[in-house]
């Protein structure tokens, strides 16, 4: 099965350029647009791309990367005869953090209904500061309650009751670590078509030192997963001084390739193994200087900067559409097990697009389910409710044996998503081309090729009205038409037409579809409040509509 769409396509980058502008101005538009058209950049290319002088390049980056619209990556070149290999930083657009702007008014109802108004702001402070230590956290919630009317409430707000919230964010997974900027760039991504088969490299190769370069860089990615969601030393106790914590924790200014803490993009690598320019010491990273300032005054605790996490919000939206959709296709019984797998499987997730969960068992689904429900909330019998799933033709579920708590049991999270984009999708065909566009799109999806009149004879349509929805349907992109000439001399006469529907190809063209009205509706809202007197009513509607909007591109993007 393909992959979900990736949200790279124009609309989505049009959308970005917009939000950018809007929040950061037309310098820092000029950046991402530069990003995104040439890729991963170093601070030398992207000053000549851009266009733009040092200093606006500058500051813009590191607005940018303070806001974790840019990402940046420490890139350590091989060894080579002479040396050690140069070492050089690597700036790259993060286009799905971009896209996620649209998304905050959801991320902060959730919260607020989830945790309370505290925790809401919190999250909201994070959003709008990009990353902040927990000491800037803590006064940024004050300041927001104090501006929301309650001086008294402000001024005594209780910090134990502040860490404790913070704490039970950060171990829910609402607010994770910073990575640092001295993590190498991710591995590129190869297409499965494009993937071959390769043998194992000889010893001492360079496919060897290549691979062997791979894994440790891997292991040092690894690295941040491990303390992504780690609470510092100081902040673990209630009422504890700074300095007895500090006292405690090592200093940070080496880099082990340890289980330690790395510093939320403030740590600079232990040895600089080649030279580096003097524009590209780490730019983007502007939480590098308060470590600098730090070490010189010689602080010995590690400086941590903490951001939201939108994995976990649009995880957990995940989970309601699968949950919302197994209970309409199914039963609410059915949808309150496969709610049990998912709460049990949250801990080993890292992403919010796994293939599938881990192996669980009844006692896991029935323990993750009483723990937040209570008794009331575990269905009668679990297992035979997995069981029945599990033979339903549509395979969302694996039966994996028997197991120390039970049966096992396996979700393919995709399958039940691609089943969900696959049931709004049929329903916007319908809407936008007819009754007689979606019967034939289904034929073809489950046909494949077809040739026009093979099409109108099989879906029931006259010869008129299937030639009108075909090419309705392959002006839009949603259907692809292949021609197949009898001769060389590939004449019209002697060449005959097939329509195929592809299911991915189509979902990602809806996806594209729905960036474009989020980014006209974006543009229109940002007009009517610009007018000297705004309409209410307007402005709701078109709010309203982008919210809406919002929910069904969670379903067909992959942000």
């Amino acid at each position: 099965m393909a992959e979900p769409p990736v949200a790279s396509s124009p609309a989505a980058a049009r959308l970005a350029f917009k939000l950018i502008e809007d929040g950061f101005g037309p310098v820092a538009r000029d950046v991402i647009a530069t990003l995104i058209e040439h890729g991963t950049q170093q601070y030398g290319e992207l000053l000549r791309a851009s266009a733009l002088s040092a200093a606006q390049l500058r500051h813009a980056l590191l607005v940018l990367v303070q806001h974790n619209c840019v990402n940046c990556y420490l890139k350590e070149e091989p060894p080579t005869m002479r040396g050690p290999g140069p070492s050089y930083f690597l700036y790259e657009a993060a286009l799905p953090n971009i896209l996620q702007i649209l998304r905050v008014p959801r991320f902060l109802t959730h919260m607020f209904d989830e945790h309370g108004n505290d925790a809401a702001w919190m999250v909201f402070s994070l959003i709008e500061h990009g990353r902040l230590r927990w000491d800037q956290l803590a006064q940024a919630v004050r300041e927001h309650v104090a501006g929301d009317g309650n001086e008294a409430e402000a001024e005594h707000a209780d910090p134990d009751k502040l860490r404790n919230l913070f704490r039970s964010l950060v171990m829910e997974r609402y607010i994770e670590r910073v990575p640092a900027c001295t993590l190498p760039p991710p591995p590129q991504q190869v297409h499965p078509n494009a993937r071959k088969k390769k043998a194992a490299p000889k010893p001492g190769s360079e496919e060897e030192t290549e691979l062997l370069r791979g894994q440790q860089e891997a292991g040092v990615r690894q690295e941040y997963q491990q303390v992504r969601f780690s609470i510092p030393v100081e902040l673990m106790g209630i009422g504890q001084g700074s300095a007895e914590a500090g006292a405690s924790v090592k200093p940070a200014g080496k880099r082990k390739r340890t289980k330690e803490p790395i510093t939320g993009g403030a740590e600079e690598p232990a040895k600089k193994r080649g030279r580096r320019k003097a524009g590209e010491a780490p730019l983007g990273c502007a939480e590098g200087r308060q470590q600098d300032e730090a070490t010189t005054a010689g602080a010995a605790t590690e400086v941590v900067l903490w951001r939201a996490n939108y994995d976990e919000f649009n995880r957990r939206f995940r989970n309601d559409t699968i949950i919302r959709l197994l209970k309409d296709k199914f039963s609410a019984t059915t949808a309150q097990a496969v709610e049990g797998m998912l709460l049990a499987n949250a801990r080993y997730e890292q992403t919010a697009q796994p293939a599938e969960t881990v192996m669980l068992s009844v006692n896991d689904v029935s323990g993750a389910l009483q723990r937040k429900h209570g008794n009331e909330g575990v269905p009668e019998n679990v297992a035979g409710v997995l069981r029945h799933l599990s033979e339903d033709g549509l395979m969302f579920l694996d039966s994996c044996g028997s197991g120390p708590g039970g049966e096992q049991f396996k979700l393919h999270m995709p399958k039940v998503l691609q089943f969900a984009r696959l049931h709004d999708l049929q329903a916007a065909i319908r809407n936008k081309f007819g009754p007689h566009a979606i019967r034939i799109w289904r034929l073809l999806l489950l046909n494949g090729q077809m040739e026009q009149k093979q099409v109108a004879e099989l879906a029931m349509v006259p010869k008129e009205e299937a030639r009108e929805a075909l090419y309705a349907m392959l002006q839009a992109g949603y259907l692809t038409l292949q021609d197949v000439p009898r001769t060389n001399d590939r004449a019209p006469s002697r060449t005959f037409y097939t329509w195929r529907a592809s299911s991915h190809v189509t979902i990602a063209r809806m996806a594209n579809d729905l960036y474009r009205a989020a980014g006209n509706l974006h543009e229109r809202l940002a007009h009517e409040v610009a007018k000297p007197k705004p309409n209410s009513k307007r402005t709701d509607a078109l709010e309203a509509s982008l919210l809406e909007l919002d929910t069904q591109l969670c379903l067909f993007s992959d942000v």
